[in-house]
This record gives structure tokens, sequence and C-alpha cells, in this order.
């Protein structure tokens, strides 16, 4: 539950490094949010091109950062009352385990790649921690009866099919050409890269050429038989759903993609058999999604959550 109170002030920083006071947001039970938390993760989020945090705007992502901070602590509560909370030793080792994997010879060079991918050591490790835990209460909810494993049955993939099936009525397969973009410590000329391929479409393989930092550039950036089914949403969204546009981009942690669009090809309509994966993916999905959801609300709902008049309701 929600209660309005004045906010908690803390001891300013002594440093002259922060550039805001220094007070507490929310109370997550036992645990707080601070002002340094919020404004950490806008900033952080707005180096990666993730949100606007222009004036008009300020509120809405204000409020948005602040409930997913609401929502990871309530997280880690969970889990703390179980014995099972995250320690740094395990996010350290998963670091480790990704250098290891990668080839990578120390955490400082790796931390080097990052920086020059638009990308902290800092925000890695929040990402790593979020996502131990959420394997971590993944296994809560099976263990206790909340999430449901078992693989739908033909009866709810048929329905799926029946109710979405505009969604599979045609079949586009494209092929594109790639140019990815990396903001490394100048936006500025990228937006100004990404603007100026955007409207000529004819310079697309100078992009390719000249700045692109995918594996594609050394094919050329190109790219074939894409459906709609085999690429995340973002790319589903850019790439399948307006057909007028001939360079599309889309802005990732980071960097910039810009794809070209080199030919369409409609296959016509789709099976059940040749979707019924697909369809079984996305239920487990939203199965998984539906149980983690009503899971945090269940814990929430245990939970004094104060928050302060100063952090924008």
């Amino acid at each position: 539950m929600f209660f309005l109170i004045a906010s908690f002030l803390l001891p300013l920083s002594t440093s002259g490094a922060s550039l805001f006071s220094e007070r507490i947001e929310v109370k997550v039970g036992n645990e707080i949010i601070t002002t340094y938390e919020i404004e950490s993760r806008i900033q952080s989020m707005v180096a990666q091109g993730l949100i606007d945090n222009s004036e008009a705007n300020r509120q809405d992502v204000v409020r948005e950062i602040r409930e997913d901070l609401i929502d990871e602590k309530i997280l880690q509560i969970a889990l703390s009352d179980r014995g099972l909370r995250v320690t740094d030793q395990e996010v350290e080792r998963r670091i480790h385990e990704i250098i290891n994997r990668q080839g990578i010879s120390s955490v400082d060079e790796f931390d080097q790649i990052l920086t020059s991918q638009g990308f902290s050591l800092n925000r890695i490790r929040q990402d790593i921690r979020r996502q131990l835990e959420m394997e971590r209460f993944t296994s809560v909810l099976e263990q206790e009866g909340q999430l449901n494993r078992s693989d739908p049955t033909e009866e709810e993939l048929r329905n799926y099919f029946t109710q979405n099936r505009d969604e599979f009525s045609s079949n586009i397969r494209l092929s594109v050409q790639e140019c990815l973009l990396v903001y490394q410590e100048d936006r500025t000329t990228v937006e100004a890269l990404v603007n100026r391929f955007t409207r000529n479409p004819t310079q697309f393989n100078e992009c390719v050429q000249n700045y692109s930092q995918s594996p594609s550039a050394q094919f050329g950036g190109i790219l074939r038989g894409l459906e709609k089914h085999s690429v995340i949403p973002q790319l589903q969204t850019a790439l399948f759903s307006d057909h007028s546009q001939e360079v599309v981009s889309i802005e990732e942690p980071g960097m910039v993609r810009l794809f070209r669009i080199l030919e369409r090809e409609d296959l016509g309509p789709q099976s059940f058999e040749a979707v019924q994966e697909l369809i079984a993916q996305r239920l487990r999905a939203e199965r998984f999604q539906r149980a983690f959801e009503n899971g945090i609300q269940r814990a929430r709902s245990n939970l004094d959550i104060t928050v302060s008049l100063g952090s924008g309701s």
C-alpha cells in the first residue's frame, strides 16, 4: 500500500559530484530508494538512447523508473525472505563466466569494450543481478505451484491461431542491408549519419563500408531470409509494419541499427503446422509473465510502500 509523506532528507554528497539533493524518495518495507538511484537510472538510460528525458516527459519518466525500482526492491525482499538473495559474489562470478566465454583477458578489457559500445560495467552488473533474481524467483514460483511449465494444449494452440488469423494470413520474407552505428562518446555524429542515410538510401553502401560495426559489414551488410517470427519484436515492428520506408532505424543501448529494405517477398498464408511451435513459445512466455507479475503483486501486498511528496506522483 502507498502513503504520501514528506521527503526524508539524507546528507548531501560532500564530493561535489552530485547534481541533485540526495533524499529518500520511496520506502519499500525496510528498503529505501533514493534520488540518486532514480537519477542514475535515468541518466544511464538516456545515455543508451532508451528514453526521452525532455521536460515534457520528465514526470512520466521519473514515475516509470520509480515503479521499476520499487518492483526490483520487492523482488529482492521476496528472495531475501526465503534466504535466496543474490550476492555480489554471484554477480561477479557470472561476469567472469562471460569474460572467459568471450575470450576477453580481464575485467578492465571487458570494461573498455563495454564503454566503446555505450555501456558501462556497473550497468551490466545491475542487469546480471536482475537476471539472476528473475531466474531465482521463477524457481520459487514453480516450487510454490504458481507457475505451470507444462506445454500448451493443442486446443490452446489452435484457439490462439484462430484469434490471430490476420497475423498469419501473410508471410513476408525480407532481404536487407544492415549498418550498425555505435555511439561511443559522440551521439551527434551518429545522429547525423542516421539522418543522412535514412534520407539517401542510394548512399547506404557507404554507411556499411565506412561506418558499420556489425559483423555483417564484411559481407556488404547483406542479410537474407528474414521472416517476422524469426526476429525480435523491435525488429518486427520496424521491418514488417511500414512498407513505405526504404531505410528504417532501430535505437538500441549505445547504438543505432539501420536497415535498407532490398527485397520483399510474400510467401502467402501460413498454416497452423508451420507456426505451431512459435505459438507455443508465445503462450509459454505469456504464462510466465502472468505468473511473475502476480507473484510480484502478492509480495507487494504484504509490504508498506511509502512514496515521498517530491518524487512525482
